[in-house]
Order: C-alpha cells, then structure tokens, then sequence
C-alpha cells in the first residue's frame, strides 16, 4: 500500500535515475556557480594522464631511435657513437673527460632547472608554456617522469650529438633539433627556440666532454625534473586544465 499523500512516492517527479543531471542528488553547477571561481576562469576537470600508455609510447619512439643510431654509426664508418670523433679512446679519457662532461652536464641541467622555476614564477607567458605542457603530460607518477626522461635523452642524445653532429656540424644539428620539436599546440610555439639552445648547449657539452655522458645526464636532469614538476603543479587562470592532486603555484602530496 502506498501512503505518500499524492500516491507516488516521488512526489510527482520522475524516478531519479530518469531526472536530468541538474535534477540529481547532486546539482550540476555551471561555471558561473562553481564556489570560489567566477565565469569562465574555472579550470577544465579532466581525467589524469596515463603513465604507462605514456611511458610505453616513450620507450617505442626512443628505443627505436636509439637503435637507428647505432646501426647509423656501425654502418658509416663502423665508429661507436658514444665518443666524439675528436677525442681520443683510451682509459684515461674516462677520468679526465667523462666524468667531468657528466659533472658539467649535472651542473649545467641544475642551473637551466632553477632558471626554468624562476622563469615560470616570474612571467605570466612561462606559466602559460607550464599549463600548456601540464594539459598535455596530466599528473605523472615520478616513476613515469624518470623512464621517460631517461628514454628521451638517451634516445635524442644518440641520434643528434652521437650521429648527426659528427656529420653536419654543432649548429645545423641544434637547428635540427629545434624543428623536430615543433609543436601542434599553438600555445607551445616558442617550444622550438628552447630546443635550439638546448641543442647548442648539449652539443657543446659533448664536444668538450668528448662523449655522450655530459650531454645525456644534462638532457635527463632537465626533463625529469621538469616533467616531475609540470605534473604536480598547476596555475589555476593560465590554461584550461586541472589535473586531480595538483594544487596551484605547489607541489601536489
């Protein structure tokens, strides 16, 4: 027996699973009534990135182009793409070269990583280039941060310092190196520019270090510190994402 006054236990309304959203236990909110943010300044709520799709994708593109570049060397010339052909192979090159290349590289990705904080904190563009790689990447787990920054510096350091710079010289290999980097975001234009100087300054590295160890712990430092960073912060006003753990201008927990 039914003894809601109207007959109908819903008081008339259709059954909730029937009711449109806004009809819910929950009500939609537009952006205009969402607490704590006015109009359309509410960043977009999206589903974080996947890791391992990433990470997998990452070791694909990069082992693949690690391997094109050994089999590169080994088939012009039949020279080992680790050392620089300017540079002699005997034992002591790995005390008196490598290991001060991999210092000055760890020296150099440190100080290009304060300098891209500083950056970012200082210029609304830096925290728009930010936002635009964070709506990109999503919220990474560090162990995703390091096998992708590992995979990409071994991969592109192989490739361009290990195989073309040998062969076309330091600046068209940087201008090489700044066109692959071409975006498809509008937002991420200048994105080319900084490869350019990336590639000179990894180029130099390899060419005093004498061999690919300067240039791939620079190239690592840089991407996994900045990944790391990209995925945990956000600037909530600088682009249309928000990535769930990440709270603005900090570091998520």
């Amino acid at each position: 027996m039914n003894d809601h006054p109207t007959g109908d236990p819903n008081g008339g309304e259709p059954p909730l699973e029937e009711r449109p959203r806004s009809q819910g236990l929950i009500p939609h909110l537009s952006p205009s009534t969402r607490p704590g943010y006015v109009g359309d300044e509410v960043p977009r709520p999206r589903r974080p990135t996947s890791g391992l799709s990433m990470v997998g994708m990452t070791a694909l593109v990069y082992g693949g182009m690690t391997i094109a570049a050994v089999a590169l060397g080994l088939l012009f010339g039949g020279r080992s793409i680790w050392m620089h052909p300017g540079h002699v192979h005997e034992a002591r090159h790995l005390v008196t070269h490598t290991a001060l290349g991999a210092a000055a590289g760890l020296a150099f990705g440190l100080l290009m990583v304060a300098l891209s904080r500083l950056f970012t904190a200082r210029f609304d563009f830096g925290k728009r280039l930010h936002m635009e790689f964070h709506e990109v990447l999503g919220s990474l787990r560090t162990r995703d941060a390091f096998w992708m920054a590992l995979l990409s510096a071994v991969g592109e350091e192989a490739l361009f310092r290990g195989v073309l710079q040998p062969a076309v010289g330091l600046w068209l290999t940087a201008a090489i190196f700044g066109l692959v980097h071409f975006p498809t975001r509008r937002g991420l234009l200048p994105w080319p520019l900084l490869a350019f100087g990336m590639g000179l300054a990894f180029g130099l590295i390899f060419e005093w270090g004498g061999d690919l160890g300067g240039p791939i712990v620079a190239h690592f430092v840089i991407n996994f510190l900045n990944l790391r960073h990209i995925g945990r912060v956000s600037y909530p006003g600088y682009g249309g994402g928000w990535a769930p753990g990440a709270r603005p201008g900090g570091d998520g927990g």
